[in-house]
């Protein structure tokens, strides 16, 4: 069917002229046969009483089988998308990028303890400092807000500049992820938003625990006996 004005005469009395706008896929096809999407209030009931109507839901398969069953609805039968990508070469895609979730979660978790282990190694050093500010009159309080400003501040800025990274990674990249070049639509790209914001704010609460931690420990520590160790 072309693009353009075509008149419908099938379940429609009158004939409707309708707008038509071609595509070479379009969801939900069933056995091959052509899917026309139109607005039910220009069709007839004849139209209508052939029409084969499907719920697309979100979510878990369980609890919406479930619920369709508790709701009494009269459903032929259920199709999972993910089922239907099985043994399909979109498949190796998800595992591919499942797999590099992992690898940067452990990543993430590899840099965390570094950055422990650098801190544990830097204390002696905070000690000393944190005695002579104390000598010079430096309240207890500034020197935890000077903690949380460079651990945090660090800490968030890295994480942003490699969120900001990754996302111009992607978006230089996005025609080349495409498994299937050919078939419509084109690359679909959807950023987790949702998901950066939560690992900025996990990497700030790591910063603010930090602080506060090595804070405490600094405040524990004797003028007498870190004086002796410097001379």
């Amino acid at each position: 069917m072309p693009d353009g004005v075509a008149t419908m005469t099938f379940g429609a009395d009158p004939p409707v002229d309708l707008e038509v706008t071609s595509l070479s896929t379009l969801p939900a096809p069933r056995g091959g046969y052509p899917v026309l999407l139109v607005d039910r209030a220009t069709v007839g009931q004849e139209v209508l009483v052939r029409a084969v109507p499907q719920l697309w839901v979100r979510g878990d398969p369980a609890p919406i089988r479930a619920a369709v069953d508790a709701a009494g609805l009269r459903v032929a039968s259920f199709s999972v998308a993910d089922d239907r990508h099985a043994s399909t070469f979109y498949q190796p895609v998800t595992y591919t990028f499942a797999y590099l979730s992992a690898l940067s979660l452990l990543t993430a978790t590899v840099a965390m303890v570094g950055f422990l282990l650098y801190l544990e190694s830097r204390l002696r050093v905070l000690r000393r400092g944190y005695v002579m500010l104390r000598l010079m009159g430096l309240r207890s309080a500034v020197q935890g807000w000077l903690l949380l400003a460079e651990f945090a501040g660090s800490l968030v800025a890295g994480c942003a500049a490699g969120l900001g990274l990754a996302v111009t990674a992607a978006v230089a990249v996005r025609d080349q992820l495409n498994v299937d070049p050919a078939a419509p639509p084109g690359t679909v790209l959807s950023f987790p938003w949702p998901v950066m914001a939560g690992l900025l704010t996990a990497v700030g609460c790591f910063a603010v625990v930090v602080a506060v931690v090595t804070h405490w420990r600094l405040t524990r520590s004797r003028t007498s006996e870190v004086l002796r160790d410097i001379d």
